[in-house]
């Protein structure tokens, strides 16, 4: 989150972060911290799990649907906000062209992120 405010700024999403100390203020961590723990009990040393057993537990939870997404997985509900976001831009692009010389989508962040300093300007 080192890059809160740019994300704030280019894709209009609000960053909140939590006071130190405070699990209540972080219900959907706290929760995820808990289905990670029937997979891997506190303490267990990650390391000796291949990258297969991890990325395995990963897509289990990915696919797990959330009450709190009104029973959509994280992937659905990630794919139905984009396509929101999508639409909004459509129509402020539409309404002014001279945004659209500039991406302001994740993919046009890792071309600006992966490209050389010369490159960006």
């Amino acid at each position: 989150m080192a890059q809160h405010a740019r994300l704030k700024i280019d894709v209009g999403v609000q960053v909140y972060f939590c006071d130190p100390q405070s699990p209540w203020q972080r219900g959907t961590n706290e929760n995820t911290n808990g289905l990670l723990r029937q997979y891997f009990p506190k303490g267990t040393d990650l390391s000796v799990h291949s990258t297969d057993e991890v990325a395995a537990v990963a897509a289990a939870l990915n696919a797990r649907s959330r009450k709190t997404l009104g029973w959509r997985t994280p992937a659905e509900a990630l794919d139905e906000w984009l396509m929101q976001v999508n639409k909004i831009r459509v129509a402020r692009d539409r309404l002014n062209p001279r945004n659209t010389s500039r991406s302001n989508t994740p993919s046009g962040w890792l071309k600006l992120a992966s490209s050389p300093r010369s490159e960006r300007r």
